[in-house]
């Protein structure tokens, strides 16, 4: 398998680990669903990804686990709204040969963004913003 893609249902529960053996995936697309929990680190272990989207689920305030870090082949990682908190984070930097897209629009991130960023050669969307209350 290469692509899952799960978006815009009602699925609820944490993310099962169990993704991480689905070691050719591709495409990982969750987003707008109701997940919980906390972000898996074993996604981590997928590093053939090239699309990963998490957004707008009700994941518990936390980082982006740092074996993200192994995702170098990752075009577009979409994690907006997914609760997490702290400085920004810095190690998506390491995916500078492939990232375009990085959305991480809609959490509560702190800090500056690390100058590492304006290094990524094929970045197009950088999208940290949080939207205002309607």
């Amino acid at each position: 398998m290469s692509m899952l893609v799960l978006s815009y249902n009602q699925f609820n529960g944490s993310i099962p680990t169990s993704l991480s053996k689905l070691r050719n995936l591709r495409f990982l697309e969750l987003e707008y669903n109701g997940l919980t929990g906390t972000i898996p680190t074993e996604l981590g272990e997928l590093s053939l990804l090239e699309t990963l989207s998490l957004a707008y689920n009700s994941f518990d305030p936390g980082k982006l686990p740092t074996s993200f870090r192994n995702m170098t082949k990752l075009v577009r990682l979409w994690a907006g709204g997914c609760g997490l908190v702290g400085n920004f984070p810095s190690y998506v930097v390491i995916m500078k040969t492939e990232l375009e897209l990085l959305n991480l629009a809609d959490n509560s991130l702190t800090g500056s963004l690390p100058p590492e960023v304006w290094s990524l050669n094929k970045l197009q969307f950088l999208i940290v913003a949080t939207l205002p209350d309607t």
